[in-house]
C-alpha cells in the first residue's frame, strides 16, 4: 500500500488519531513534571543547646573483669539479692473491678410467639424496652417470664431480676 492510500483506511485514520492524542498527553505530562513550582521559605525550628542536653542516668557500673575472674565453684558465691525478671513477667497491677451496673424492671408484657418484652432501666439512664436477646448495658435478655426476667454478664454468669411490686423480694 502506498501512504496515500493508507491515510483512506478508517482504522489507519483512526490509530492516526490516537497517536496524535497519546503524543499530546505526553508532552502536557513532561511539561507539568519539569514546572518548577515556588515554595514559600518556612521558619526553621530552634533547637536546644546540646550543651543544656543532660545524659541518660548511667546505671551501676559492674566490674566484669572481677565477675570472670572469680571462681563458678566459690563457697562464698551467693544469689543475688534481687532477682531479675523479663518484662513478660512482670506482674501488672492489678485494677479493681468495678460491679455491674444495678438493673430495675419496671414492667414485663407477655405475649404469644416470642413477642414479649420488658421495660428495663440500668442504674440513671432512661428505661428502655427490651426483648429476648436484646443488649441491656453489659447484660444480655435471656428470659422474660410473668414476673422476672433473666439476663447474663459478658463472663457469663446468670442473673435473676424480679419486676417491681412483683412481690419476689423487690
Amino acid at each position: 500500500m502506498i501512504p496515500s492510500a493508507w491515510l483512506r483506511w478508517t482504522p489507519m485514520r483512526a490509530a492516526l488519531g490516537f497517536l496524535l492524542v497519546a503524543i499530546l498527553v505526553a508532552g502536557y505530562t513532561l511539561t507539568r513534571a519539569l514546572q518548577l513550582t515556588k515554595t514559600e521559605v518556612g521558619v526553621v525550628p530552634a533547637l536546644p543547646n546540646p550543651g543544656e542536653l543532660s545524659p541518660p542516668p548511667s546505671g551501676p557500673t559492674i566490674d566484669v573483669e572481677a565477675a570472670v575472674s572469680r571462681d563458678a565453684f566459690d563457697i562464698m558465691r551467693a544469689a543475688p539479692t534481687n532477682r531479675y525478671l523479663l518484662a513478660s513477667e512482670i506482674p501488672e497491677a492489678e485494677t479493681p473491678v468495678a460491679p455491674p451496673p444495678r438493673v430495675v424492671v419496671l414492667g414485663i408484657a407477655l405475649a404469644d410467639g416470642g413477642r414479649s418484652f420488658a421495660t428495663a432501666q440500668v442504674g440513671a439512664e432512661r428505661p428502655v424496652i427490651v426483648r429476648v436477646g436484646d443488649k441491656l448495658g453489659p447484660y444480655t435478655v435471656k428470659a422474660i417470664e410473668s414476673k422476672r426476667v433473666t439476663v447474663t454478664l459478658p463472663g457469663g454468669a446468670v442473673q435473676i431480676i424480679a419486676a417491681l411490686n412483683s412481690g419476689l423480694g423487690n
